[in-house]
């Protein structure tokens, strides 16, 4: 069923933005030359490398990738990388995540800095992320009470919308 439904989508793609050929530079910058540079953990997990094949046209797929290197194989540093992938090609969240991660290495300064990007987005976890941090590990708590009511007034703010 999930097969039919990409099969779908692809169609549908390429139905509506034509199926022109694209010259080889462009084609080995993306899919081709991702695959040869693909980690060989990620074989062992058929979704990881589904995720990875749709890195390069779906931030969700990077992001996904992300949370897998977070949560499957404790690899942060990859994480990072392809959180700011999903981040870089427009999927905001994966701002916060990025904080997490660094939050998880102790380099609480990039922690708090990508938190703030991701509260300047929208991203609701991040100002309460960042106040928690200033509070637990930097030991700011004027600057912890700032983005916690930074938190606060955005929850109060979506509760009147």
């Amino acid at each position: 069923m999930n097969k039919q439904i990409k099969i779908i989508a692809l169609l549908a793609v390429l139905i509506f933005t034509g199926c022109e050929e694209k010259p080889i530079g462009k084609i080995t910058k993306n899919t081709y030359n991702l695959k040869s540079k693909m980690d060989l953990r990620l074989k062992a997990y058929p979704e990881a490398v589904e995720w990875y094949d749709d890195s390069s046209s779906y931030p969700e797929a990077a992001f996904n990738l992300g949370n897998f290197y977070v949560e499957k194989l404790k690899d942060y540093k990859k994480a990072i990388i392809w959180y700011k992938r999903a981040y870089e090609k427009g999927y905001i969240d994966s701002a916060n995540n990025i904080g997490t991660v660094y939050e998880d290495l102790k380099d609480y300064n990039k922690a708090v800095e990508w938190y703030i990007i991701a509260s300047n987005a929208k991203v609701n976890h991040a100002p309460n992320n960042a106040g928690y941090l200033y509070k637990r590990e930097l030991k700011d708590y004027k600057k912890a009470i700032k983005w916690y009511k930074i938190g606060i007034e955005r929850v109060h703010y979506q509760q009147k919308e």
